[in-house]
């Protein structure tokens, strides 16, 4: 999932809502709700992410004075 494309298509979608007609605001809604939804998984899969990378940077930086301790 590429976050660009759905950032402009929300953009785009919030700019169009203050003057579309009122039969198109509840289509409008629906498909900005469901890119928001995308949008909120994506970043909480790249807070995972980054999370995880976080957590497992002490453990290398244990198993590198580790490491080095036994090679003294």
């Amino acid at each position: 999932m590429e976050i660009r494309p759905i950032e402009e298509r929300i953009k785009e979608l919030c700019e169009k809502a203050s003057t579309v007609d009122d039969s198109e605001v509840p289509a409008l809604f629906a498909e900005l709700k469901a890119l928001l939804a995308q949008h909120s998984e994506f970043v909480r899969y790249l807070a995972a992410k980054t999370l995880n990378r976080t957590n497992q940077e002490p453990n290398r930086a244990e198993q590198e004075s580790s490491s080095s301790k036994a090679a003294d």
